[in-house]
C-alpha cells in the first residue's frame, strides 16, 4: 500500500454490535487517525489502538472522514477520533 505517511500503529475496529474486525494499519494522532479502508467504519465506532508499552487506547469515531483512491494513493479513512472511556 503505497502512501506518503508510513501507517505504524496496530488498530482494530469494534462495531456497535461487538463485531471486532482487524488488525488494521494506521496512524494515530491527537484527534485523528488514518487508517486503511479495508472495513467500513462510521460515527460511533471504536478504533482500538493496540500499542506494546501501554495499555490499549479506545478512540470514538465522531467523523469517518473516508478518502477514495486517488492516482496512486489508495483509498482510506482521516477519522475524526475522541478518547472513549
Amino acid at each position: 500500500m503505497p502512501t506518503e505517511t508510513p501507517h505504524n500503529d496496530t488498530l482494530f475496529i469494534e462495531k456497535g454490535s461487538g463485531e471486532r474486525l482487524g488488525p488494521l494499519h494506521g496512524t494515530v494522532e491527537a484527534d485523528r487517525v488514518i487508517l486503511e479502508a479495508i472495513h467500513e467504519i462510521a460515527a460511533g465506532d471504536v478504533l482500538i489502538h493496540r500499542r506494546s508499552d501501554q495499555a490499549d487506547a479506545r478512540l470514538t469515531v465522531t467523523e469517518p472522514g473516508f478518502q477514495p483512491e486517488i492516482g496512486n494513493v489508495p483509498a482510506h479513512y482521516e477519522a475524526r477520533v475522541t478518547r472513549a472511556e
